[in-house]
């Protein structure tokens, strides 16, 4: 593995193959890497420039630059004429196929722009400097390559808007916004422009939201209180020198994504939320809040927010889910945070089975497997 990595491409005209006309040579740049997804825990084929995930399993391609602990591209260094499409496969290489154009596209003008990047457990948190373009997911990409991911934009100099499900959100320094990877979107930046990008896998996020569709292309003020707190800890990441340990990274993944969630429905929903949505947000919240409970069932979480069993599970299926695969999701995620190669010493496996809610260590086990693809015991070991 490598700590840190400044990467800007090989030789310009060496190894590029027909359809990469800055000369990248895709395939094999510099130095090469075999590494983890640590989702998918499949193996994958990295290089400095690029990373992807070749699974079955997950729909997502691209977890930008996961197996390093920082990276950082730029595209200076280059000729001015091809610096644009360099740039162009960057972004799509970082973070998923797009298509990108630029405001004033004369031929022979530079592009300065670069990213840095920093894994943060199943996260991914990258800072941004760059030029005036427009950003497109058009769904033939997202066909093609799905991404499985959200990605959240701050704009931190200058000022972006997002457009996704017929909705137009504007974010100026200190507000961020959210974008659907697996949905169509538009992300326009007007001039030059300083952006932290988190991105979050969907299954992270949607285990907290009554209604992810509507929390998309919505604007997050860090006014507010949930959103200040996002703002703070995602400004801090990016100024902090030292990478956090991987007992810090779960600390900060576990708090930092109910954040998200409450910052972005809160955006979305400022007024009072439909009855149905409120009903299916106090449900994720009684799970969030009781899945260590062994004896948790449907039926004392429906007790708890007072509605019948029959409407609890129509409400789940509303979201494609099940109260128990929703139970398990939310108990697994907490035992792979709590696993973390650094966490406490005196857990054994046994004890986070239990702490996660699950009565029988050898089932924990097994579902732990299922979800992840390796056993508890190699997540507590390490890469």
């Amino acid at each position: 593995m490598v700590s840190s990595l400044w990467c800007s491409g090989p030789p310009l005209g060496t190894g590029g193959s027909s359809d990469d006309p800055v000369g990248i040579e895709r395939s094999c740049l510099v130095r090469q890497r075999t590494a983890v997804c640590p989702r998918a825990h499949t193996p994958a084929y990295c290089c400095d420039v690029r990373i992807q995930w070749r699974t079955r399993r997950r729909g997502c391609t691209l977890l930008l630059m996961l197996a390093l602990a920082e990276v950082q591209l730029a595209t200076t260094g280059h000729p001015a004429p091809v610096q644009f499409d360099l740039w162009r496969h960057m972004v799509a290489d970082a973070f998923t196929p797009v298509t990108l154009s630029r405001a004033d596209d004369v031929e022979g003008d530079g592009f300065r722009s670069a990213i840095q990047a920093r894994r943060l457990g199943d996260l991914a948190l990258s800072w941004l400097t760059s030029e005036a373009q427009t950003v497109h997911r058009p769904a033939d990409l997202i066909r093609a390559r799905p991404s499985g991911q959200y990605f959240l934009n701050l704009v931190l100099r200058g000022c972006g808007s997002a457009v996704q499900d017929g909705r137009v959100a504007t974010a100026l320094p200190g507000q961020f916004l959210l974008v659907d990877g697996d949905r169509p979107f538009t992300l326009d930046f007007g001039c030059t422009f300083d952006d932290i990008c988190l991105m979050i896998p969907k299954d992270m996020l949607d285990t907290h939201l009554a209604a992810p569709e509507l929390c998309t292309a919505v604007t997050v003020d860090g006014t507010t209180a949930s959103g200040a707190m996002v703002l703070g800890v995602l400004r801090a990441l990016r100024s902090q020198r030292v990478n956090p340990s991987p007992r810090e990274t779960a600390g900060i993944t576990e708090h930092i994504v109910p954040l998200i969630s409450l910052a972005v429905s809160e955006a979305a929903m400022p007024s009072a939320p439909s009855p149905r949505t409120a009903l299916l947000q106090a449900v994720l919240d009684e799970i969030d809040n009781h899945f260590a409970d062994p004896d948790l069932t449907t039926g004392e979480v429906a007790r708890r927010v007072s509605i019948s069993v029959s409407y609890l599970t129509k409400l789940l299926a509303s979201r494609g889910t099940t109260f128990g695969h929703l139970l398990q999701q939310r108990r697994l995620d907490h035992a792979w945070a709590v696993l973390a190669p650094d966490g406490p010493p005196t857990a054994t496996i046994t004890s986070v089975a239990h702490g996660s809610g699950f009565r029988d260590s050898a089932h924990f086990s097994r579902a732990f497997r299922a979800r992840f693809g390796i056993t508890p015991s190699q997540r507590r070991a390490g890469p």
